[in-house]
């Protein structure tokens, strides 16, 4: 059964990725914002403990916003739409990281067994995913130095939110209707 929920929490995630960084790419920044909270609100209506993943989702959406409003002020990251203020990530992008910390208690709850392996699946992770991000046209990723710096901010943030997901004491997350 639990192969099943995993199954859907990562075409729910892939899905959404997908989604926000096409809808970016194409300059509708808000239709990605609402398209990837409303598969986060798909997400947690069939969540069975939802007030300990609302907590991590939370979270998830401040570290999010500080590493991207971080690379966007340092000149290392420039999203092709939906900046609201100068060096201030865009809601959307938020948004994917809530997404993301969606599937840690889930199908990529493995993350939180060893922060090694978090911190290598994010020193990767996430600068493959703004690498194809960029590929999409929703981001552009400027130099080497930027690069480095995705890969050393995932390798901490990876770790941090796969521990704030497997010390939650709900390993693994269930969707209602699979108990």
């Amino acid at each position: 059964m639990q192969t099943r929920v995993d199954l859907v929490n990562y075409v729910l995630y892939q899905a959404g990725w997908l989604a926000l960084v096409l809808l970016a790419a194409a300059h509708r920044p808000l239709m990605a914002t609402v398209v990837g909270l409303g598969l986060v609100a798909v997400h947690l209506a069939l969540v069975v403990d939802r007030r300990v993943e609302v907590r991590l989702l939370v979270i998830a959406a401040v570290i999010g916003f500080v590493v991207e409003s971080l690379q966007v002020t340092l000149g290392g990251l420039r999203f092709q739409s939906g900046t609201l203020v100068d060096g201030v990530a865009p809601p959307w992008i938020v948004v994917l990281w809530v997404q993301f910390a969606a599937t840690l208690r889930f199908c990529l709850r493995w993350l939180g067994r060893d922060w090694r392996a978090a911190a290598g699946f994010g020193a990767l992770g996430g600068p493959f995913a703004y690498w194809l991000g960029e590929r999409l046209g929703a981001v552009r990723v400027d130099g080497g130095a930027a690069w480095a710096l995705l890969a050393l901010l995932w390798a901490l943030a990876i770790p941090t939110l796969a521990r704030l997901a497997s010390g939650s004491g709900s390993i693994p997350g269930r969707y209602r209707g699979t108990e």
